[in-house]
């Protein structure tokens, strides 16, 4: 399978390269993707509470939080097609011919150019140069897997040093570079908060979560070698350290949401979400509850519920988010965004009192949640409930402390 499909068949396939992927389908159908993504949920929560949720792996072609960047292309297909047919034309003379072909062929061409935004959108001048060295190995490697015009077997210098010198030409080229940080002004925000999003996802539907080395902050990574370099684990634990001692508020969630580059965002979730997973394995092995029903701008929204006896953890969280924004750099939260979506909730979920794991906010709602309050100042909501309606005196987080309910 890995040699057949995943590391050839997949490597020769590049019209979006976020969904070439270890164990996915290229050609899986998107359209009603979130409907059978709740069904497939749903199976696996009654048959395989114990599968392990993996995002990326050394064996991932890209890293989670690179294939977001690749995403957000999908959302603005108009600009991202003129820009390559722009570069196609305005690199045409680096290209060489080698046994009679062009070097680099279109598709490891087009290849390159997703890759070197995948990694080096919105990257700074003194970091191109590393960015350029990253694509070059990768695009080498990508093509001896491809066994169309070189291999591992049977390498063919010719080609790989005109893929080389094109590369080396591309990343030389101001016009490139400044595409390069225009792009990134333009998705760089859309993605964090798309990477976000699955990270909630990858640690709250059914199965075992596994982060990997170093992915508590953003990744942005190619295939091995690149996805096996060194970790700082001392700055994630200073950064952790502070986090923990920071009250659960939403002016903490404002502040990281202001400022989500530097990664904070993104440890602040793992870091709440794990805990309470490990507060409530039952919930977390219990009942997955879909929420599709609703008003507003339900393409844009993913949630559901996970339910063990009176207890109960609901997840929403942002999808298509460059258009739900329209282009706007700005976290997806409050009312100007989210209007007046609302979700329906189950009568076993209505009426309950709830708490924001990450921002120690509390809601009430009655039979809808508005997502507008869900998300009022974080851009993805994780919402903890014990029924009230049970429990007379539920634990409930006050501002500052813990949310997460102790043993």
């Amino acid at each position: 399978m890995a040699k057949g499909v995943e590391d050839t068949a997949l490597y020769r396939w590049a019209p979006r390269a976020s969904r070439n992927e270890v164990g996915a389908d290229p050609s899986g159908r998107l359209r009603g993707a979130v409907a059978r993504l709740h069904a497939g949920l749903a199976i696996r929560a009654r048959r395989f509470p114990d599968a392990l949720s993996a995002v990326t792996t050394h064996d991932t072609k890209r890293s989670a939080d690179t294939r977001a960047r690749l995403d957000v292309l999908a959302e603005m297909p108009g600009h991202w097609t003129g820009l390559v047919a722009r570069w196609r034309a305005r690199h045409r003379a680096w290209r060489r011919r080698v046994d009679g072909r062009r070097a680099p062929d279109a598709a490891t061409e087009y290849l390159i150019y997703q890759t070197a935004v995948a990694i080096g959108a919105g990257a700074g001048p003194a970091a191109l140069d590393a960015v350029r060295e990253r694509v070059r190995e990768t695009i080498r490697k990508s093509g001896r897997e491809a066994a169309v015009r070189t291999s591992w077997l049977d390498p063919v210098p010719a080609f790989e040093a005109a893929v080389d010198a094109f590369v080396t030409t591309l990343f030389a080229s101001e016009p490139f570079r400044a595409d390069l940080r225009a792009l990134g002004a333009t998705i760089g925000r859309p993605a964090l908060w798309t990477a976000l999003a699955r990270t909630l996802l990858q640690l709250t539907v059914p199965g075992v979560p596994d982060v990997y080395q170093g992915d508590e902050l953003w990744r942005f990574l190619l295939v091995d070698p690149d996805n096996r370099g060194d970790v700082d684990f001392e700055r994630r634990a200073a950064l952790l350290d502070g986090l923990v001692r920071a009250p659960i508020e939403p002016a903490l969630a404002r502040a990281l949401a202001a400022a989500p580059e530097d990664g904070r965002i993104k440890l602040h979730v793992v870091h709440r979400t794990l805990a309470l997973r490990r507060s409530a394995p039952d919930v977390f092995r219990g009942a997955y509850v879909p929420l599709e029903r609703g008003s507003g701008r339900l393409a844009h929204v993913v949630a559901f519920a996970r339910t063990a006896g009176s207890r109960a953890a609901l997840a929403v969280a942002p999808r298509l988010v460059m258009a739900l924004g329209r282009g706007r750099a700005g976290a997806p939260i409050g009312p100007t965004v989210w209007r007046d979506t609302a979700l329906e909730l189950p009568p076993v979920l209505a009426g309950r009192r709830w708490t924001n794991v990450y921002t120690g906010e509390t809601l009430v709602p009655g039979g809808a949640l508005r997502v507008a309050d869900a998300l009022a100042s974080f851009p993805v909501g994780l919402w903890w409930s014990t029924d009230s309606r049970l429990f007379p005196s539920p634990r409930v987080a006050r501002a500052g402390a813990s949310p997460v309910p102790r043993k």
